[in-house]
């Protein structure tokens, strides 16, 4: 009886310590193909107009955004939860949360914390009309 009892004991103490435990989901790059479009963004914690207009888009291996006022195109790659952009410096957004709709992102930029949150875009990734007109949807 013992034995038995010890066995659910050691059981249940595992399976409880286990409920601490978020498994994360590896993100790769398929993940996050498409347009992504600003929703909302923060600075330091309050929320900030200043980069509305803001998109990306991502391919397999090219991300195109408007992040430096003019569209370019540069590298990317995705490595433990993060975005590894390589503009004129290499910029690092933490993945925060991704869906087939939503993404957010958190990163810091010359000691400053942003956090960005997106919706992806529906239609043709490159048609700035389409940018538009799913900006005024939303």
């Amino acid at each position: 009886m013992f034995k038995f009892n010890g066995f659910i004991i050691i059981f249940v103490l595992f399976f409880l310590s286990c409920q601490g435990i978020e498994s994360v989901q590896p993100i790769d790059i398929t993940d996050i193909q498409g347009t992504w479009v600003l929703d909302s963004a923060s600075r330091n914690g309050e929320n900030t107009e200043s980069l509305d207009g803001l998109f990306y888009t991502f391919d397999e291996k090219k991300v195109i955004t408007n992040l430096l006022g003019d569209t370019a195109e540069s590298d990317f790659s995705i490595q433990d939860q993060q975005i590894i952009h390589i503009l004129e410096d290499t910029m690092k957004y933490q993945i925060i949360s991704l869906n087939d709709s939503t993404l957010r992102l958190l990163s810091n930029i010359q000691n400053t914390t942003f956090g960005f949150k997106f919706h992806k875009l529906i239609h043709d990734p490159l048609d700035a009309d389409s940018i538009e007109n799913q900006e005024l949807i939303q």
